[in-house]
């Protein structure tokens, strides 16, 4: 009878041990080489062959190429003109815009088995846009050399129609002068379109929707000219207005109307009115708790800071079919990620009345803008309100904003149709009345784009 040996058992069990241990062990290699190597290095920054791989298109709303190629020979045609919203791939590693936040979209996708393995045909996915190529670019060349921003948005749907950022940057140049734009004092990486500006007199806007909403808009005022703030500070009118009411206030843009509501309260604290459509932590909130920081604000002084987007959206609730009660989001992505969307946001579209009364107030403070733009009778100017804000530096910042009805030429089956389109200009460093510098911009783009407005 055979018996067995318990210190050789023991040796043996301890070598198996030792030998499942390995063998996990080089399972976990094996798994993480293959991580590091194939599944993540596939769509790995530094993996070369993506460079050369095809990779989607981003078309305009009309099918026009906006960026096209492969990584290596990534060719943008609108160049500067659309820098801000495609944005750009030079290199695998080195991408902003939609290039970066649709990658995936626009990349070939990561296979699940090695190369050696898996040899089916993946092909990349091309992303459409709201945008319109000869809205984007008639936009561009009117802003001309001038530091802005241009968005219009289709009033109705919320389709991003052009979006345009001056300074900008061919990104073909970008390998090249990259430390430059990145140091440059006028900030060409800057999407102005998204990032906020001194409003001036168009934040009046947002209080006469304050106004309207809280059931005041039938405060009146008598206008000497000028108004005290506090602290020995004034705040002066072009003149004496005498007696205003809202109307004819926003008609003539008169300060002291707005000042005097701001600082009585008229119609209650303005703090949610403006989170609808600043978002709930918009620039000098604090200011709102105190009188003479209320008064700067209201007439887009002092720490208010509002966004092109924002404005075009609001205007856009206003003018475009909508109905009340639901909300109103700028789109840009047509067929694509919704995660890709820059504009993630949305504005509650006000009561019917509110819609109707604050349409019928720009449409009275748009007779001076009309007087400056040349426009045929296909394109007539629906309402606008323009605004001058005082910087620190004596550069003063011009707004015009507002909405225009236009033909929906070029589209098929489109032929006769009209859209109303909402607008936001902004220029920076100018001299003088935004009235002086701003209606050009908007005669000059929609000459471009739509040719039946010359």
């Amino acid at each position: 009878m055979t018996r067995s040996n318990p210190a050789r058992s023991a040796k043996t069990s301890n070598r198996r041990a030792v030998a499942i241990v390995w063998i996990l062990a080089a399972a976990c290699v094996l798994a993480a080489g293959y991580r590091s190597t194939w599944r993540d290095f596939s769509v790995h920054a530094f993996n070369p062959r993506l460079s050369s791989s095809p990779r989607g298109a981003i078309l305009d709303a009309r099918g026009r190429h906006l960026a096209e190629g492969p990584v290596r020979e990534r060719r943008y045609p609108l160049g500067a003109a659309a820098v801000h919203v495609v944005g750009y791939k030079r290199s695998l590693a080195v991408s902003a815009g939609l290039e970066k936040h649709a990658d995936r979209w626009l990349s070939v996708p990561a296979s699940v088995l090695p190369p050696l393995f898996d040899r089916r045909t993946h092909r990349p996915r091309d992303l459409r846009l709201s945008l319109e190529a000869d809205w984007q670019r008639a936009a561009h060349r009117a802003l001309g050399e001038r530091i802005g921003a241009f968005v219009a948005l289709d009033a109705d749907t919320g389709a991003v129609l052009a979006s345009v950022s001056r300074p900008g940057f061919a990104p073909e140049v970008l390998t090249h002068r990259f430390r430059d734009l990145r140091d440059h004092p006028s900030e060409p990486f800057r999407d102005r379109v998204r990032s906020g500006a001194p409003p001036g007199s168009t934040f009046k806007l947002l209080y006469a929707r304050h106004l309207l909403a809280s059931g005041q808009a039938s405060f009146r005022y008598t206008c000497p000219g000028r108004i005290a703030t506090g602290g020995g500070h004034h705040i002066r009118c072009t003149q004496p207005h005498g007696s205003l009411d809202l109307a004819r206030a926003l008609a003539v843009s008169c300060n002291g109307y707005f000042v005097r509501a701001a600082m009585d309260a008229v119609g209650g604290s303005p703090r949610e009115s403006y989170r609808a459509v600043l978002g709930p932590d918009f620039p000098g909130e604090a200011d709102l708790d105190d009188p003479e920081g209320r008064a700067l604000m209201v007439i887009g002084q002092g720490n208010a800071r509002v966004p092109p987007i924002r404005m075009a959206s609001l205007v856009a609730t206003h003018f475009g079919a909508h109905e009340a009660g639901a909300r109103f989001r700028p789109t840009l992505v047509a067929e694509g990620p919704d995660t890709a969307d820059p504009f993630d946001w949305s504005l509650p579209i006000a009561r019917d009345e509110e819609r109707e009364r604050l349409a019928e107030l720009m449409d009275g403070a748009a007779v001076g803008v009309r007087r400056h733009v040349r426009l045929g009778p296909r394109c007539p100017i629906l309402g606008a309100k323009t605004g001058t804000a005082e910087t620190p530096s004596h550069e003063d910042v011009a707004w015009l904003v507002g909405a225009v009805r236009v033909p929906d030429a070029g589209r098929e089956g489109d032929a006769g149709r009209a859209r109303t389109v909402a607008f936001a200009i902004v220029l920076e460093g100018i001299e003088g009345l935004s009235i002086q510098h701003t209606p050009r911009i908007l005669e000059r783009t929609l000459h471009a784009a739509v040719p039946a407005c010359g």
